[in-house]
């Protein structure tokens, strides 16, 4: 997990935000760039002692009413947006799952529904035993 930065101006930071979005666009694999709504994925994001499980949502599923999702779908339609997708993730630390989005950069490998599920069963834990299995 990276540290926590300082910056002596708001433009030095958004200069570094930048970069840090190119790089991570540059990281993209062809097999992430086709990630789509209604798959699940694994991240190691905090290490592999707490790792991430989610599904990627549909864009325009996401407003409560029209325009909510009309803010949202022009939100994801913006080119630094390019490589993001709305999730539902779940871990050890937050069971009942959140809302947020994920750079197709850090999906570590996708799962089925299957294996999903038997983590959700098991409680999102890493490690399970083999009479858990799935």
């Amino acid at each position: 997990m990276d540290g926590i930065t300082f910056y002596d101006s708001f433009e030095e930071m958004m200069e570094d935000l930048g970069r840090a979005m190119k790089a991570a666009d540059a990281r993209v694999r062809p097999t992430q760039a086709a990630i789509q709504s209604g798959q699940y994925f694994i991240n190691f994001r905090y290490g592999p002692e707490l790792p991430i499980f989610g599904e990627i949502l549909n864009i325009s599923q996401l407003g409560s009413d029209p325009e909510e999702q009309m803010y949202i779908s022009e939100s994801y339609a913006q080119p630094h947006m390019k490589f993001y997708r709305p999730t539902k993730a779940y871990s050890m630390a937050c069971p009942e799952g959140e809302i947020g989005d994920i750079h197709l950069s850090e999906i570590n490998a996708i799962i089925d529904r299957e294996l999903f599920e038997f983590y959700r069963k098991n409680g999102w834990r890493k490690r399970v035993s083999r009479q858990d299995g799935p």
